[in-house]
């Protein structure tokens, strides 16, 4: 129900309006209910306010090393053939029947460019490393 998720992240921001977490989750409402505009103004009030969400991250340990990742992370120094990797990959599943599921990508966007928004997530980018 939109309506009462959005009555209940209002309650919390009363409680903590620095915390991050009510607004992506009154963004999503939103975005996945197609009320643009009400999205639009939530991410203007972190803006406005300077809540920033930070980003997720995956971890994953061989031989003693830890390796983080992020989304879409540009950073790593192995980035290209971790790419490489994750593409050899995701061609493997997408062949034996992966059909990901996009219903949750509320950025507004046409098919395809919701598949890649789901594709760098830094869980997948993880395993393609390890």
């Amino acid at each position: 129900d939109m309506e009462l998720g959005a009555y209940a992240a209002e309650r919390v921001f009363e409680l903590d309006p620095d915390d991050p977490g009510p607004h992506v989750i009154l963004y999503n409402i939103y975005a996945s209910g197609g009320r643009w505009n009400d999205a639009a103004r939530v991410r203007k009030k972190m803006k406005e306010s300077g809540v920033k969400k930070e980003p997720a991250c995956s971890w994953v340990e061989i031989e003693n090393a830890i390796h983080m990742f992020v989304a879409n992370d540009e950073c790593h120094p192995q980035r290209e053939e971790i790419g490489r990797k994750w593409e050899e990959i995701y061609a493997k599943i997408k062949e034996l029947g992966y059909v990901p599921d996009t219903s949750h990508v509320v950025v507004h966007v046409d098919q395809q460019e919701r598949e890649v928004n789901l594709q760098y997530h830094s869980e997948k980018i993880a395993l393609a490393f390890a």
